[in-house]
């Protein structure tokens, strides 16, 4: 296994709260983000993955997680502007299936599956 944080010195494992403390928390703050520990950034991971388009399977290799729904469900965050986005794809799918004309002769094997009605 390869460390992530290993000391220049020795070679050794830094411990994890040194890291943060050191150099993530002031990092930190020096662009304005108050508060910061592990968890915020694997959730930021996490979601900036699932935003940017990453395959759900990927992320959650990324993340090491044995089950997917702990990535999506605990790590993975609701993002408005990706869903506002995730609608404009659709909407611009639909429109580009829909604008496109329709060959009569193609439309007659084509069996439509009925509406059903939704239950609240």
């Amino acid at each position: 296994m390869d460390l992530v944080f290993q000391s220049v010195k020795t070679g050794a494992a830094i411990r994890d709260n040194n890291i943060l403390t050191r150099h993530i928390k002031p990092a930190a703050r020096k662009i304005a983000l108050p508060w910061i520990n592990w968890r915020c950034l694997r959730t930021s991971h996490a979601t900036w993955m699932v935003e940017a388009g990453a395959n759900p399977k990927d992320v959650q290799g990324q993340m090491r997680h044995s089950r997917i729904s702990t990535t999506l469900d605990i790590y993975a965050q609701f993002v408005p502007e990706s869903q506002r986005r995730a609608l404009a794809k659709m909407s611009a799918m639909v429109e580009s299936r829909t604008s496109k004309p329709i060959a009569a002769a193609s439309t007659a094997s084509i069996s439509m599956p009925q509406q059903s009605r939704m239950v609240n």
